[in-house]
């Protein structure tokens, strides 16, 4: 009976092992029209290739806020706007810009009261109205967007009364993905003063060197309430030169000035664009082009776009009223700059600038000291600066000597923004091999200048027949249409032919 039950589980057992062979040779037979499996056990098997991979997540794109010179103030009004109403106008399109595309981070550069002005400060007042800014306006802004406020000419509250108001120092940095933000504090040797903020402090060049060693491969961008940069103003330093040079160092933003224009420095300075950050407050530049606004910065992974946004406003100029639209103005990539080298005509002309053959500018018949940033602008393209020129004749001469014989067969003039009764109308262009064998090869007479445009610029092109390769410019202001002792312009442009 055992022998029998034994045999019985042996029988078992083989037959699953059987079917178990069945099983796996069925499994192992290949499919009608696949190849058999090569039965040579030394040839390696081609390992299947791993599906494509996902695409790396694109970079993020952040957006900044930067503003300046708003000046909340109980001292005067601006444009038929009360303070009130214009402050709140500078609150609601700030808040309108970010429902258009939010912002990742608000800068605002200085000047945002009159706190120190004619002799007074907010300690001898008793009150401020950078508080009134901060609490009524600043305060109310998106909670979950970074705000810091700097000081600017107009403030020189110290340091733990600026913090205790603005929940920021004086001088800070931001960091924004890998974009490094260095908010620099251009009067912190004013602190205290009654006069306007007294003397400029040099760009802190130990604190911009930690920051950026702090956060070695980020980008930088520089904020300061004004960058100063020419010689002569006793400005910055060699070593912020240096620093600009530096690949690293993107772009900088300043205010002070009241203009949205971009500025380029020269090789010393790397050849870095400034973006001046307008106003909201008095307009020093063209009314068309430059009134109330503040710049953005659009930073993706290979641009870094700065707009100036002139807002949608309704104000009274020159005792009529006027309605602004929102517009995009002096739009820089900082990342692809354009070439500064060239003017464009507001025809579309483009022309190639001279600098580069100016050997030596000078001004005569200026009344006072005549700053060096004034001189610069007419043999540079680093800065463009507001100058008068006075003198009892109503004269004023500017002298230009290049490196060798060279052709101006257009020059632009470019109006100045203080005083519009001192617009040139009349004056006269010289050539020649010597200052003693000057020839005329230009001259106006009762040009018709525009009276309410600031910074205006006009294109005047020189007779072909006149015009060749000279060492020696020399043009001659000689008269304005109100009579007004002096002429103003802000700047000079000299021009090759097309």
């Amino acid at each position: 009976m055992k022998n029998l039950l034994f045999l019985r589980v042996i029988s078992l057992v083989l037959a699953l092992l059987l079917c178990t062979s069945v099983l796996l040779a069925c499994n192992n037979e290949p499919a009608p029209g696949e190849t058999p499996d090569d039965p040579t056990p030394d040839t390696p098997v081609e390992p299947t290739p791993d599906p494509d991979p996902e695409p790396a997540p694109e970079a993020p794109t952040y957006r900044v806020l930067i503003a300046s010179d708003t000046h909340c103030t109980d001292l005067m009004d601006w444009y038929g706007l009360t303070n009130e109403d214009r402050m709140e106008l500078w609150y609601d399109s700030v808040m309108e810009e970010h429902d258009r595309h939010p912002f990742d981070l608000i800068i605002i550069a200085g000047d945002i009261s009159l706190d120190t002005h004619a002799g007074e400060t907010c300690y001898t007042k008793g009150y401020s109205t950078s508080e009134i800014f901060m609490e009524d306006y600043v305060s109310a802004l998106p909670k979950n967007v970074p705000v810091f406020v700097l000081a600017g000419n107009h403030e020189s509250q110290y340091e733990e009364d600026w913090v205790a108001m603005t929940g920021n120092s004086r001088q800070c940095t931001y960091v924004l993905g890998n974009n490094t933000f260095i908010m620099l504090d251009s009067f912190e040797a004013a602190i205290g003063e009654v006069d306007n903020g007294g003397p400029y402090t040099q760009a802190n060049v130990a604190y911009i060197k930690e920051q950026m060693d702090a956060y070695p491969e980020n980008n930088v961008y520089l904020v300061s309430h004004t960058f100063p940069i020419d010689e002569g103003m006793g400005a910055e330093s060699a070593e912020f030169r240096e620093i600009l040079c530096d690949e690293r160092v993107i772009g900088l933003f300043g205010g002070h000035t009241h203009l949205n224009t971009l500025v380029q420095y020269n090789e010393t300075c790397g050849n870095k664009i400034q973006a001046q950050t307008g106003n909201f407050s008095y307009t020093n530049g063209s009314y068309d082009t430059a009134f109330w606004g503040f710049r953005d910065l659009v930073i993706t992974e290979d641009s870094a776009i700065s707009s100036y946004i002139q807002v949608e406003c309704d104000v009274v100029l020159n005792g009529e009223e006027r309605h602004y639209d929102r517009k995009l103005t002096e739009v820089v990539d900082f990342m692809n700059p354009p070439n500064f080298g060239e003017y464009t005509a507001a025809d579309g002309t483009v022309y190639t600038k001279l600098y580069d053959y100016i050997d030596y500018a000078s001004i005569q018949g200026v009344a006072g000291q005549l700053s060096y940033p004034a001189i610069n602008m007419l043999d540079d393209t680093d800065h463009s600066e507001w100058f008068p020129l006075f003198d009892g004749k109503q004269q004023a001469v500017i002298t230009w000597e290049m490196t060798e014989p060279t052709a101006i067969a257009n020059y632009v003039m470019v109006t100045g923004f203080h005083d519009l009764r001192c617009t040139p109308t009349s004056w006269t262009l010289y050539a020649g091999d010597s200052l003693n064998d000057l020839e005329p090869i230009d001259v106006r007479e009762k040009v018709e200048m525009p009276d309410t445009a600031r910074t205006h610029s006009q294109v005047f092109t020189i007779d072909p027949d006149l015009v060749g390769d000279y060492t020696y410019y020399r043009l001659v202001f000689t008269g304005n249409d109100t009579g007004t002792p002096g002429y103003e312009i802000s700047e000079m442009i000299i021009l090759t032919a097309n």
